[in-house]
């Protein structure tokens, strides 16, 4: 022992790291459960087509604009998946709510295009644009099935859950990169 030295043991060492993807992919992957937990959960009673997307693309796109990942809509997409087939989640129609899983990708397509911090108002059309996706891949899959898309039904025409959607889309996006901007701007406001 002399003229050794001990090694020296700490918590860091016993507790095993988690690599910075790893720890990124699962928040990912938790955020996309969230975000369609609270979307097959929370009823608003609104009667609004699309009125969901307001807290559904504010943490889509929460997670897209922080995310280091090149295509973070993977992780969230599982998220989203699983919460769809779990039967407590309470999907009657777990094809249609398959549409959900396309905001996410749609979002990364776009993201990857037209993805710049410098232009917000253009990310946030963006949000609004890939939260049309779902009426759009509903309207397509109850046109091949012969059965009838029935917010069309209940509004008489398909623009209003396009135009729903859109906004709601829209609204949540901005709120999302409105706030991440409020944030970032007290951190450097507090660093002076």
């Amino acid at each position: 022992m002399i003229g050794k030295q001990q090694t020296k043991l700490t918590s860091r060492s016993l507790v095993p790291s988690i690599s910075r993807p790893v720890a990124e992919a699962m928040v990912l992957y938790l955020l996309g459960a969230l975000a369609m937990f609270i979307h097959a959960r929370f009823r608003w009673g609104t009667n609004i087509p699309g009125h969901h997307g307001l807290e559904f693309m504010a943490i889509l796109m929460t997670a897209r604009i922080h995310s280091k990942m090149k295509w973070s809509s993977v992780f969230m997409v599982l998220g989203i998946g699983t919460m769809i087939v779990l039967p407590f989640v309470g999907f009657k129609n777990p094809v249609s709510a398959l549409g959900y899983l396309l905001p996410v990708i749609a979002l990364d397509v776009f993201y990857k295009f037209f993805g710049t911090k410098k232009h917000l108002w253009l990310l946030t059309l963006v949000g609004g644009l890939s939260y049309m996706v779902v009426p759009i891949y509903r309207i397509l899959l109850m046109s091949l099935s012969g059965i009838p898309y029935p917010a069309a039904v209940k509004y008489g025409t398909v623009f209003a859950p396009l135009a729903g959607f859109f906004v709601f889309g829209l609204l949540g996006s901005g709120l999302a990169l409105g706030l991440s901007l409020t944030i970032k701007n007290m951190k450097n406001e507090n660093k002076k």
